[in-house]
């Protein structure tokens, strides 16, 4: 449990804005803290971004003189999931790198905030929070569902790109989303170097027939039986693929 004045990696001037808040504002009826949130500066400002009300902490983000240090400290000390979302109201804070991690490991950022943060960002960004360990696992399955609705919704230029620039690892996360003509023809116009690759797509039950004739035409494929043994025993596989892709 952490002391009064926080967790020892804290820097010292948090420590000290922590302390001024447990000390001297936390027995403060919650009106009279807001109202003092609305009006404050300095370092009563910043210490009240340790305040665990949603309405404190909503008033210090509309005080005028708040900014990314004020978003900063709440993201990563506040835990309402009413008092965070006020930090989806300023732009410029989501696009803060820090308030941004901050968010990803508090466990009470909301789902609706996360939205938020995933809508401007393009697919292979959200397919990287859905690996990444320095988001909350709740974070990562939204992200995970970010991934889904953007790769349904996406242009076919924008799903072969993620599929090919992580060799198909990606395809894991997207099991039962279908391939659309166009971003199939859009992989079967390309060479395909990587094993990787092939052998995630052969492996991915929504993957063409199309693709996988393309696949089993691959230099790659012919010098692996065990690629080409994958992409035959594909429930999508044709029936003449066989005989065409066997070795001459």
């Amino acid at each position: 449990m952490e002391d009064e004045e926080g967790p020892r990696d804290e820097p010292a001037a948090r420590r000290t804005w922590r302390r001024i808040f447990e000390e001297d504002l936390r027995a403060l009826d919650v009106d009279v803290r807001i109202r003092l949130a609305r009006e404050a500066s300095g370092e009563t400002l910043r210490a009240l971004c340790f305040d665990p009300s949603s309405r404190v902490v909503s008033a210090v983000l509309e005080n005028a003189d708040a900014g990314l240090e004020h978003a900063r400290l709440v993201a990563e000390h506040h835990r309402t999931g009413s008092g965070l979302d006020v930090l989806g109201k300023g732009a410029s804070f989501l696009r803060d790198q820090q308030v941004e991690r901050c968010l990803f490991r508090n466990p009470q950022t909301s789902e609706r905030l996360l939205r938020r943060i995933f809508q401007p960002r393009r697919m292979a960004e959200v397919y990287r929070l859905c690996l990444s360990r320095d988001a909350t696992e709740r974070v990562r399955a939204a992200a995970r569902k970010e991934l889904r609705d953007k790769f349904t919704s996406g242009t076919a230029d924008e799903r072969v790109n993620l599929i090919v620039t992580c060799e198909g690892r990606c395809l894991d996360l997207l099991l039962g989303v279908a391939l659309d003509s166009r971003a199939a023809a859009l992989l079967c116009r390309r060479p395909l170097h990587s094993t990787l690759l092939v052998r995630n797509l052969a492996r991915w039950p929504s993957t063409p027939p199309e693709v996988l004739v393309h696949l089993a035409r691959q230099p790659v494929v012919k010098r692996s039986p065990a690629l080409r043994d994958a992409i035959l025993r594909h429930p999508n596989a044709p029936s003449h693929l066989d005989a065409k892709s066997r070795p001459r």
